[in-house]
């Protein structure tokens, strides 16, 4: 089961990417647990595409903790 902040997290990414053109995934344990497998992530993956990374801070620019 994911926690509340993995929920908050994964509903800013949708608000912020969801009407670009950015190609994003969910990986991981986070994804093992979103498809229904008790697993309990340590940290929440996305990823995107090399050639999209010069969009991806547009998104962002507000964001103080953004890690690469």
């Amino acid at each position: 089961m994911l926690s509340r902040t993995y929920i908050r997290v994964m509903k800013i990414l949708y608000s912020k990417l969801s009407g670009s053109d950015i190609e994003w995934y969910i990986t991981g344990k986070t994804n093992l647990a979103l498809q229904g497998i008790l697993i309990e992530p340590s940290h929440f993956g996305v990823l995107i595409h090399d050639y999209e990374l010069d969009k991806f801070p547009i998104y962002f620019q507000n964001s103080k903790n953004l890690k690469s």
